[in-house]
């Protein structure tokens, strides 16, 4: 008989319990929710926590919602994380802070509290933790739709409309007739050009500003190419991607100015080796050392003035795809910005050593082969 008691204990203890908490939200809310109502019916003395919100850690269990009725019974602001007593096939109804749980949620991305609209339109998902008198702990998950779009700052009536299109076309058209008048400039005017020289300062202050405009429009790329419950990596791929596209671009702008000037020859110590978008991009790992990040990217630009050091850096520079890579992996996030990164980690480094390996080298000039050539460039005139 002892042995028929202790058997059934340990059955007891391993065998999991089937859950008879039953948890129903309303299934879609208007856009800038305030509360979202939601019955859980059970047994037992429970609590309820919110945890998350598509999958972002929320914390300030206390501010998320109250008792409203338990058993028909009114409550009278009684906290979600306050024990209530639930009869057998009992129901609560609970009112959630849904707003608040939402400005939490975006913050954990990290986009300013104004930012909720994001959500907007989409599929969203709030995770409870109902919290029962022995301990245990049970997870569920609501799918909840929030109606609504992105938020649009500017009213896009055909007026406005006209004038994006104004500018578009104006931008082109002046794009176009400044390829036109660099292919006409004759070699003669090309040697009459500013020196040009390239500045690792540039890189730094582009890079800067484009920082500040990349989270300005952060919400935006994150509606239109992410999902909600992928916020959190996509953000932070976005941003690990910036410092390389920023790079990359600036590389190119070097590389034609000098290619105009027959001065290539300058970028046999380029002034990026592949190394110096991985410091920049880290601080998305711990942001609470981005500074640091931020030195060590400085310290990485001052280094590579050195010419054998500058050939070390560009040999580390082929792991940048595998750096791109361990971000990826790290934070997940959408497949647009996992390839988009990755693409830009491979195309960045190539084009370095590629432009590197088929610049040429510069040619020294005796004083009388200089003179011998301005008498030649004065009779010609």
């Amino acid at each position: 008989m002892k042995k028929l008691a202790v058997l059934l204990i340990v059955l007891a203890l391993v065998i999991p319990h089937v859950s008879a908490i039953e948890l129903t939200c309303q299934k879609t809310l208007p856009p800038e929710p305030s509360r979202m109502y939601c019955n859980l019916t059970g047994q037992g003395n429970i609590s309820v926590r919110v945890v998350a919100f598509d999958g972002v850690p929320v914390r300030d269990y206390n501010n998320y919602g109250y008792w409203r009725r338990v058993d028909g019974r009114s409550m009278d602001l009684t906290k979600l994380t306050k024990t209530v007593l639930l009869k057998q096939n009992s129901t609560a109804v609970m009112e959630v802070n849904i707003w608040n749980v939402m400005v939490d949620a975006v913050h954990g991305i990290g986009l300013d509290g104004s930012d909720t609209w994001i959500f907007n339109g989409k599929r969203n998902y709030i995770t409870f933790e109902i919290v029962h008198a022995n301990g245990t702990v049970e997870r569920k998950t609501i799918e909840v739709f929030i109606g609504g779009g992105p938020y649009v700052p500017v009213k896009l009536d055909e007026k406005t409309k006209g004038l994006f299109a104004f500018f578009f076309l104006t931008l082109v058209a002046g794009f176009i007739t400044w390829l036109r008048r660099r292919s006409r400039e004759t070699a003669n005017e090309r040697k009459k050009l500013p020196k040009y020289k390239p500045s690792r300062w540039n890189y730094i202050s582009v890079l800067f500003t484009a920082f500040w405009l990349a989270l300005l429009v952060a919400p935006w790329v994150l509606y239109y190419l992410g999902t909600p419950t992928n916020y959190y990596g996509d953000l932070r791929l976005y941003l690990s991607a910036i410092p390389i596209a920023v790079f990359t671009f600036w590389f190119l702008v070097d590389w034609s100015e000098l290619k105009l000037r027959d001065t290539l020859y300058l970028l046999k110590n380029p002034p990026v080796t592949g190394m110096e978008w991985i410091p920049f991009s880290a601080f998305v790992i711990d942001i609470d050392r981005f500074y640091l990040w931020w030195a060590m990217g400085l310290m990485a630009f001052y280094l590579n003035r050195h010419e054998k050091l500058n050939r070390l850096m560009r040999l580390a520079g082929l792991a940048s795809p595998l750096w791109a890579l361990y971000l990826a992996e790290t934070f997940g996030g959408d497949a647009v910005f996992w390839y988009s990164l990755i693409a830009l980690a491979v195309l960045h480094v190539v084009l370095i050593n590629f432009v590197v390996i088929n610049a040429p080298e510069k040619t020294e000039r005796s004083p009388e082969v200089e003179e011998i050539l301005r008498k030649l460039e004065g009779v010609a005139r």
